[in-house]
């Protein structure tokens, strides 16, 4: 008996399909079935993740259609009912889609191999497409280089000024500030209007200011880079210059602005040695010769900052001043240091052999008392001598005196 709702059962089951057992397919003689019945059936298919490489899937799904027969022969006869499967085996039916898994991007590429590429079939349509739009563009370019010309002068002198204020001496920045201010002169007689104004009133009231300060004026340059960045762009907010040159201008902003906090840092590094130097000019409280080693530490530490072009050489120079100037305090100091500490010895030195002096024997008559005060004496020169309260010839004069009294005694 047929199953003759094959069409609304697919309505719950999309995969189902309606199919036909043809007469005799289970039995010949007699046919079973003795007709042919309408059934359903689901298809087989060969499902693969969608995680899973598509050359991989494309390979395999090549490897199924090109080599069938290949397939067919090496099943065995137990199981012949497969190779009537293998040879029916076809592309999916993803006209319905609800039914079954979409095909793998893989398997696709396998199916339209043949099929031609979006350009190979409409090559002539876009070879003139093509032409059509490149000279377009190369109308377009010519029309944005003949406007962007008329624009290309006032962004030159923003860049060309932002250069000037790199300058890494006082006398270079001079040289290019001078240099530049014909360039002002000329530039009030092609520009009247806004830009005239800003010259006049905001840009040249801080050039002068700077040629009268010079190159150490960091802050001063910023200034008078951000003026200029402030009025380049409003200049390309009014259309007078490009985008592309307020590009250009906009790098080299950047790049003076950086060139200027690294001169900063170096002139803030060169400040820091400069501040050590002095410091320790005023530690009175320390040993000499540690202040010396330390200040020297501190000389070396700024030529190898020179070196690695931390420091400028106007920076080093003037550190040289404070460090020279430092060092010579500091040796003053260790001459009136040593001057004291021989008094002290001298009179250190006196007291004992005083002491010594008054152990002859007119003095006290008793010998082992002599001797005795006569060793502590010498107990305490000898400990003066280790904590060096008395130097080596204190010592050695004092072991003359000792050596006659103790023979006197």
């Amino acid at each position: 008996m047929g199953i003759e709702q094959g069409d609304a059962m697919k309505i719950k089951h999309p995969a189902f399909e309606t199919a036909i057992i043809p007469k005799g397919a289970y039995k010949g003689n007699p046919a079973v079935p003795n007709a042919n019945l309408p059934t359903i059936a689901v298809p087989r298919l060969f499902v693969a993740n969608q995680d899973v490489d598509a050359k991989v899937i494309r390979e395999i799904t090549q490897i199924i259609f090109e080599h069938k027969q290949e397939i067919i022969n090496n099943i065995s006869l137990d199981n012949s009912e497969v190779k009537y499967l293998v040879s029916t085996i076809s592309k999916p039916d993803d006209t319905n889609s609800s039914g079954i898994p979409p095909l793998h991007s893989g398997a696709i590429s396998f199916y339209e191999r043949d099929k031609p590429s979006f350009v190979q079939e409409y090559a002539d349509y876009l070879a003139f497409i093509l032409t059509i739009a490149l000279l377009l563009i190369s109308w377009v370019r010519n029309l944005k280089s003949w406007i962007e010309s008329g624009k290309k002068n006032e962004a030159d002198e923003y860049i060309e000024l932002a250069i000037a204020l790199m300058s890494n001496t006082d006398k270079e920045l001079q040289q290019r500030l001078k240099k530049f201010d014909s360039k002002l002169d000329e530039l009030k007689k092609l520009h009247q209007g806004d830009f005239k104004i800003w010259i006049e009133q905001k840009l040249e009231p801080k050039l002068k200011q700077l040629q009268n300060t010079g190159q150490d004026d960091i802050e001063l340059r910023q200034q008078i880079l951000d003026l200029i960045f402030e009025r380049a762009a409003k200049a390309l907010d009014v259309d007078n210059i490009s985008q592309e040159s307020f590009r250009t201008f906009n790098e080299a902003y950047k790049t003076a602005r950086e060139a200027i906090e690294r001169q900063q840092q170096r002139a803030q590094q060169g400040n820091n040695y400069i501040d050590a130097a002095i410091q320790l000019m005023g530690i009175t409280n320390r040993n000499t010769d540690d202040r010396q080693n330390q200040l020297d530490q501190v000389f070396n530490d700024a030529a190898t900052a020179l070196l690695d072009k931390k420091i400028s050489q106007e920076a080093f120079r003037t550190f040289n001043e404070a460090y020279k100037t430092t060092r010579e305090t500091i040796e003053r100091e260790r001459q009136v240091s040593h001057q004291v500490i021989e008094q002290s010895q001298s009179q250190l030195l006196a007291g004992y052999i005083n002491e010594t002096v008054q152990l002859l024997p007119s003095t006290i008559q008793d010998k082992n008392f002599r001797k005795q005060k006569l060793d502590n004496i010498f107990q305490k020169v000898v400990f003066d001598l280790m904590t060096k309260k008395l130097s080596q010839e204190s010592f050695r004069t004092f072991m003359e005196a000792y050596k006659s009294i103790r023979d006197a005694v």
